[in-house]
């Protein structure tokens, strides 16, 4: 039995129009990167997301997923 694993890391998200870093928008690539793996076939049967999720102060998460 096999199983494929699809991986994202490092995406470091700033929150909609503050660019990481004062040059790179975070959140396009991030969107672009989940749309092509919804897209795979076959379907992964996990996603590890890994890495710097974000960048200090730039994101916090909803009430009730902290």
């Amino acid at each position: 039995m096999s199983m494929l694993i699809a991986q994202i890391s490092d995406f470091h998200l700033k929150p909609k129009g503050i660019p990481a870093y004062r040059v790179a928008d975070t959140a396009s690539p991030l969107i672009r990167a989940v749309r092509h793996i919804n897209h795979l076939r076959p379907m992964p049967d996990a996603v590890l997301v890994t890495g710097d999720l974000a960048d200090p102060g730039g994101f916090s998460l909803p009430p009730g997923m902290d």
